[in-house]
């Protein structure tokens, strides 16, 4: 919203003041004038072309690093707003639209271990311009290569064998409780350099220091590369 063209009237301890108007003082005046800013005319101000919408902060961590993989820089890009939805309220804001009044087109992706989310990405789907998808793996932690954990954890021992057919059973396996289960067992056994075991940290060290060391090579052994690199298609169609 153009907010320097607003002269706001205003009487202060019995004083008339003139204000120009400013981001700081618009709620102010909605208030005063018992109406609501236009939000969608804010955010074409700030050059948004797009929602991603993402289901937690580890998520959108993830997909800051995983994005530069495909020339596209979340974090400073104004052209992508990326958001989380919470686990807990995600489908409060699927159903209610809440985004609706940005007027933007949407891309949501969720992990894949909830059941209730495939109805949340029915819903997107059916909406004109938006797209939603579950990852093809249970979780984004399933996307880090497990030769990274021993970047990011003093460990020497191999959270899982790299036999024939590995890559199967990675796609399905809860990585925050089984790697938590396995530092702790590593821990009790005398590794007292292990911090982070719990399934909470995880998640936070893997999409904070794990995730930037992901290379495009990890992706195509993980068979997940066509897959990100789709996510990351669907954004820059949105996009001008």
């Amino acid at each position: 919203m153009n907010t320097d063209k607003i002269r706001f009237i205003d009487r202060v301890d019995g004083s008339t003041i003139v204000r120009k108007g400013s981001q700081e003082n618009l709620e102010a005046i909605a208030n005063t004038l018992g109406m609501l800013p236009d939000v969608s005319l804010s955010i074409d101000n700030l050059g948004v072309q797009t929602i991603l919408c993402l289901e937690g902060p580890t998520d959108v961590e993830f997909f800051s690093h995983m994005g530069k993989l495909f020339d596209l820089d979340l974090k400073n890009d104004d052209r992508i707003l990326t958001i989380f939805l919470g686990g807990g309220t995600l489908m409060h804001w699927v159903n209610n639209n809440y985004l609706a009044k940005l007027n933007k087109p949407e891309v949501h992706i969720y992990d894949n271990d909830v059941f209730k989310y495939q109805l949340a990405v029915d819903q997107v789907n059916q909406r004109e311009g938006s797209w939603a998808t579950l990852t093809n793996m249970l979780e984004v932690e399933n996307y880090i290569h497990p030769r990274l954990f021993k970047e990011v954890y003093p460990i020497d021992d191999d959270f899982i064998d790299l036999v024939d057919g590995w890559e199967n059973e990675w796609k399905h396996k809860n990585i925050p409780k089984d790697l938590s289960i396995f530092l702790k067992e590593l821990k009790a056994a005398g590794n007292n350099e292990i911090a982070g075991e719990g399934a909470g940290s995880i998640k936070r060290i893997l999409s904070e220091k794990a995730a930037p060391l992901v290379t495009v090579e990890d992706l195509r052994q993980l068979g997940a590369y066509e897959e990100v690199c789709g996510w990351f298609d669907r954004i820059k169609e949105n996009l001008q």
